[in-house]
């Protein structure tokens, strides 16, 4: 059985400003870097109280990297918002969204990563109650961002993500969507 989480690992092309964004922008600790035994290297950081770890790897030989649109984020609590908005800034990463108020009373704010990421954004992302009971991290479609609530019905959906090419594979993912009540979202 799974004990628990080791790290997340995020491929990249440009890995020193990617370094640098994750040590000199959000603080995080570079706790060590490697080669593989394939030849990717890979750096790993740790925010402060947290055991988990972040793996950043650098492998151009696998190609290009593909950025899609059902990205994963990543979440860090902050002692003070409005001063890591302006420390932020001052690197070169504004805020990219918020600060918002949430219905718990916490403030959320997202910046984006060098990485290509924030051509994806906004989007809204939930964590869904599957029926069988499972949590999971999920992209919102076909959603109005300001509309969403806490405990609204939603159901899954296929969704092309990305094609490789004018004839390359074409790759589908789940999303999910305001599930439909009396034929109204």
């Amino acid at each position: 059985m799974v004990k628990r989480l080791l790290h997340t690992r995020y491929r990249v092309a440009e890995l020193d400003r990617t370094v640098s964004f994750y040590k000199d922008v959000l603080g995080l600790e570079e706790t060590h870097r490697s080669k593989s035994p394939r030849g990717s290297t890979l750096v790993f950081f740790k925010a402060p109280g947290s055991d988990e770890e972040i793996e950043i790897c650098h492998y151009p030989a696998s190609g290009p990297v593909v950025v899609g649109p059902d990205l994963t984020h990543l979440a860090f609590e902050v002692d003070d918002l409005e001063t890591f908005a302006k420390h932020a800034a001052a690197k070169g990463y504004p805020l990219s969204d918020g600060p918002t108020p949430t219905s718990s009373g916490s403030v959320i704010a997202f910046v984006d990563a060098p990485e290509g990421y924030e051509e994806q954004a906004p989007y809204t992302v939930a964590i869904v109650k599957l029926e069988e009971g499972p949590l999971i991290t999920a992209q919102l479609t076909d959603v109005d961002n300001g509309k969403v609530e806490s405990g609204q019905k939603v159901e899954m959906v296929t969704r092309k993500l990305r094609q490789d090419g004018e004839r390359g594979m074409l790759v589908y993912g789940y999303k999910f969507r305001p599930a439909w009540s009396n034929g109204n979202f």
